[in-house]
């Protein structure tokens, strides 16, 4: 019989957190059968995203990958249990809420989750699926975006090389066949499939994609290896979103100072117009505007602040190790400086994250291009004037 220690050990083996994060198991008891009744008779706006043909039964070791509405989450607490029942759903919210996030974002950009939930179609007239178009797009995204060269895909690389993992299912097959269905004309390889989907307004905004590519080397072999592409005149441009609940606290004018003080130069600090609140929602912090690790949620972004450093500060090693896509350690000093103010203003559960920014110069050019599309090419010509030292901030 095995000792009371190694009981104790088992029995916490045996044990999950079912909220903290997006795996989860069903409550002992309950089969694929009664969750998927329970789900329809709370009227839970939910798609089974993938490898649904065999509805209900599901084969030892496989999961079921779900996308739900972020309104429905909380509703579904009570069917998943703290026992490992073998019974293992992934749990994935429109928006990326805590405990149905992806790698702290959200599992889809928000804006192609919320699609998937609207075009949802019945399948066996019980099972909510993504409709075909949506199945394509979906899975395409899945095996290119989270699964990359793991995904048995084909993809050539800027070096020249080839990834040859095993897959766990066959991506090439199944996605060749939807395509052929659609009547889509694309070769079913990684660079491929990553230019229809970015033609399908499907590809990660670049913040997402640098978030991304801690996990999937084609990303950073597609997008990230040779660095930003940013000519030197364009260099020291940062932005910063002041986020809603730090503006009804009446702290902007304060980051506007911080920031000030630190050695920034501020251009322009406008109030997000609701388009452009809008696109910054779905489209930027990898579509996650949470509470994170934080008691309260920040809100999301309702005004800019942009921003130009005639002297980036070089990032420390061990800053790096954290924050390897960071181009400027300045931004983050202020944003910590920033941070400790906040945090100092309220009691320990009314802290926020006050304040979102750019890590680099591509990122920063790329926020300005979500938020203020018309005004890019006059920050373009005033940045170069600032970086030749012929302008004036």
């Amino acid at each position: 019989m095995a000792s009371p220690v190694k009981q104790l050990k088992q029995l916490v083996r045996g044990l999950i957190n079912p909220q903290s994060r997006a795996r989860r198991q069903l409550r002992l008891g309950l089969d694929w059968d009664d969750f998927f009744a329970a789900l329809a008779g709370r009227g839970i706006r939910y798609a089974v995203l993938r490898w649904f043909e065999s509805l209900p039964a599901v084969a030892p070791g496989e999961d079921v990958d779900l996308l739900i509405a972020d309104e429905d989450i909380g509703r579904i607490g009570d069917l998943c249990g703290r026992w490992r029942s073998g019974r293992v759903c992934d749990v994935y919210s429109v928006t990326g809420l805590p405990g149905s996030d992806f790698r702290k974002m959200a599992y889809y950009p928000p804006r192609c989750a919320q699609q998937i939930l609207e075009r949802a179609v019945r399948l066996h007239d019980r099972f909510r699926v993504p409709c075909l178009e949506d199945h394509f797009l979906s899975l395409a995204y899945h095996a290119v975006y989270h699964k990359g060269y793991a995904s048995g895909l084909p993809g050539v690389t800027a070096a020249g090389a080839t990834g040859h993992k095993v897959p766990d299912h066959d991506y090439r097959v199944e996605l060749a066949a939807l395509a052929s269905a659609l009547g889509i004309d694309v070769a079913i390889d990684l660079e491929s499939l990553d230019a229809y989907l970015a033609g399908r307004g499907w590809r990660p905004p670049y913040d997402m994609l640098s978030r991304l590519a801690f996990h999937n080397r084609w990303i950073f072999d597609r997008f990230l290896k040779d660095g930003p592409a940013i000519v030197a005149e364009h260099r020291g441009l940062a932005l910063f979103l002041i986020r809603e609940r730090a503006e009804q606290l009446g702290y902007s004018a304060r980051v506007v100072e911080q920031l000030k003080s630190e050695g920034f130069h501020i251009l322009d600090s406008p109030v997000l117009p609701p388009d452009a609140r809008e696109r910054a929602i779905r489209q930027l912090r990898g579509g996650n505007w949470g509470r994170g690790k934080w008691p309260r949620s920040g809100g999301p972004p309702v005004q800019a602040i942009i921003a130009w450093d005639p002297e980036p500060l070089a990032v420390q090693p061990r800053i790096r190790r954290d924050y390897p896509l960071l181009s400027n350690g300045r931004i983050l000093r202020a944003k910590e400086s920033l941070r400790d103010w906040v945090l100092a203003q309220g009691g320990r559960g009314e802290r926020f994250n006050a304040l979102h920014s750019s890590d680099n110069d591509l990122q920063a050019w790329e926020y300005l291009e979500v938020l203020f599309p018309e005004q890019l090419d006059s920050y373009r010509v005033r940045i170069a004037g600032l970086n030749r030292g012929g302008a004036r901030p």
